[in-house]
């Protein structure tokens, strides 16, 4: 029986995208037929030539790599922090980390554009990445702060009395 809900979990998650990639070889595929009367390449070879297709693609890979930069230079210090330290205002901290999971992404999104569009940041590649970071910082926090819940810091004094640098340390 486990078998057969995790299959059938894995043919919903994969079947959406498995009717775009079928979609992109096809032409003239409507609604009653079951299955692509005509199949070619040429939509997907005009999506490909396309230089906006290309660029939206590069753009994409850049705003992945700014925010996941990004979300692992500011989650570290706060996981570092929230999981290994007990102190007044933990629950508080929690709490605002998470807040833009719990708020409806609607009023986080009009309040970006309201102020990036005052900034001037509206439709730029930092904007994007700035926005991203907003929904993928808490989730980078919790992932971090679980690691650091069961880490043992007296493995870094060792290592500091027996000469290894912060940087080794860190790397290490």
């Amino acid at each position: 029986m486990k078998y057969v809900v995790r299959t059938l979990l894995y043919l919903v998650l994969v079947a959406p995208l498995a009717l775009f990639i079928v979609y992109s070889f096809t032409e003239g595929w409507f609604f009653p037929a079951p299955f692509p009367s005509e199949w070619t390449t040429t939509t997907f070879q005009r999506a490909m030539d396309d230089p906006r297709t290309l660029g939206g693609m590069w753009q994409g890979f850049v705003i992945a790599v700014i925010v996941s930069l990004l979300s692992l230079i500011l989650a570290f210090p706060a996981a570092r922090a929230l999981g290994l330290r007990q102190f007044r205002g933990r629950q508080i901290a929690w709490l605002v980390l998470f807040l833009p999971t719990v708020v409806p992404p609607l009023a986080i999104g009009m309040g970006l554009n309201i102020l990036f569009l005052r900034v001037g940041l509206a439709g730029t590649i930092i904007g994007v990445s700035l926005a991203h970071l907003i929904s993928t910082l808490p989730y980078t926090v919790f992932t971090l702060s679980s690691a650091f819940a069961r880490y043992d810091e007296n493995y870094e004094h060792q290592a500091l009395a027996l000469g290894a640098s912060p940087a080794q340390i860190f790397f290490n």
